[in-house]
């Protein structure tokens, strides 16, 4: 009998996850990758216990702070807008996923992503999930090809909906509500965590000002601001949206057409096969949730790459950001936003 672990992480889709390869013939073992001090590994011990595998406890809560949220606190002191689960996956999630296989002696792992991997033509390829609105292939372009030859995503075929009724037909204990994209936010606002663990430990407050180069009230610190943010700005007369922010001044506008821009450019590329085709059409996300824009893309001089949009402008672009290009259902991989529209001169 095959074996297979699988990152068991105390939610509905891992442990439906485990049930489909058990009927798929395997022999599941299972891996709770605890990487906050607060976390769901009693949760996972109980679902463990229900499907009758063997669970493993790698300890990762001090490399995690490291890596993922030091990096995320320096990223926001840059000026950047990150997006940490971009980087987790590669880094973190699936780097320690297969270390323990690799422990263990099994050769695949999976987890309870909703995406498809293929292999065509002797590579591998990335592919969103059938469950368009759960599909999670933005925040696994980054994986690469020895990782994607060793991974499986059992629900990238299922829509969440499915997901639900199988795990209440087997009477698995899972938890009612959904867990979050940033997990270590755990729903603290943005600029309480960072107060909390930047370095930068006074945050200098300055002026709003609007598109008309009037004052409208004050900021508390240029780094718990994002561009295109709306919430939290306490403004009256709006609503404003954040168009830019330098020299300790945030720009807003009620427009929010004044964040529209046709081109992107981004670095720290990662493409999952070969680098996109200039002149070829394909589609493109900076944020996981928004609609995919049709563009072209060509490489620069300097090593960066240069993504135009050919019908829907791109809105409010932020470095930091990550860009993922697909052709069609496939990923093609992507890369870190580098550089914004302009505002103060």
């Amino acid at each position: 009998m095959k074996e297979i672990l699988v990152g068991l992480s105390g939610g509905v889709d891992s442990a439906v996850t485990v049930k489909k390869l058990q009927e798929q013939g395997f022999l599941v073992k299972g891996v709770f990758l605890k990487m906050l001090p607060k976390n769901d590994l009693e949760r996972a011990e109980i679902l463990a216990e229900q499907l009758g595998i063997e669970l493993f406890i790698e300890d990762l809560v001090n490399i995690f702070q490291k890596e993922i949220i030091e990096a995320f606190v320096r990223d926001y002191e840059k000026g950047l807008t990150p997006n940490p689960c971009v980087h987790c996956n590669p880094k973190m999630k699936f780097k320690y996923l297969l270390d323990v296989a690799d422990k263990l002696n099994i050769d695949l792992v999976a987890t309870g992503h909703y995406a498809k991997i293929k292999k065509v033509n002797g590579h591998f390829v990335l592919e969103k999930g059938v469950d368009e609105i759960k599909d999670q292939s933005y925040f696994l372009a980054r994986l690469n090809q020895e990782q994607l030859s060793r991974i499986k995503f059992p629900l990238g075929e299922f829509k969440k909906d499915e997901i639900k009724n199988i795990a209440q037909e087997n009477d698995l204990s899972i938890p009612k509500s959904e867990s979050q994209d940033v997990c270590f936010l755990a729903g603290i606002k943005t600029i309480d965590f960072l107060k909390k663990y930047s370095l930068q430990k006074e945050f200098v407050g300055g002026d709003i000002i609007d598109e008309n180069g009037k004052i409208v009230g004050q900021h508390k610190g240029l780094l718990g601001y994002t561009i295109g943010q709306r919430k939290g700005l306490d403004l009256g007369g709006g609503p404003f949206y954040v168009i830019d922010k330098q020299k300790n001044i945030l720009l807003v506008s009620r427009d929010k057409s004044d964040l529209n821009n046709k081109e992107v450019i981004f670095g720290e590329v990662s493409w999952i096969n070969k680098a996109p085709e200039e002149g070829k059409k394909y589609q493109a996300k900076i944020r996981s949730q928004m609609q995919a824009v049709e563009v072209v893309v060509k490489k620069m001089i300097d090593g960066s790459w240069k993504m135009k949009s050919l019908q829907n402008d791109f809105w409010a672009i932020a470095p930091g950001q990550a860009v993922v290009v697909y052709d069609e259902n496939r990923v093609i991989g992507g890369g870190i936003i580098k550089s914004e529209r302009v505002y103060f001169k």
